[in-house]
């Protein structure tokens, strides 16, 4: 007798908003980075009106597909 085996009902996936590895959020320090500035300059870029910037009380933050998109607008503007 040949046995199937029984398939497992699909389990839902749950998708981590935010994991320790890949976090949504860059810091001044991590534009930095990506831009090849000073902190100093990347804190002033996110002082302009058009970054889209996300405040903590002092803390300042950009989620990453905001500043790939602020990225792509500056590029195109040349």
């Amino acid at each position: 007798m040949i046995y199937k085996k029984r398939e497992e009902p699909p389990q839902p996936q749950t998708e981590l908003i935010a994991s320790p590895n890949d976090d949504p959020l860059l810091t001044a320090k991590e534009v930095a980075s990506i831009l090849r500035v000073s902190t100093r300059v990347a804190y002033e870029i996110m002082d302009e009106v058009d970054f889209p910037l996300i405040r903590f009380k002092r803390q300042k933050r950009v989620a990453k597909n905001d500043f790939n998109l602020w990225l792509e607008g500056q590029k195109n503007q040349k």
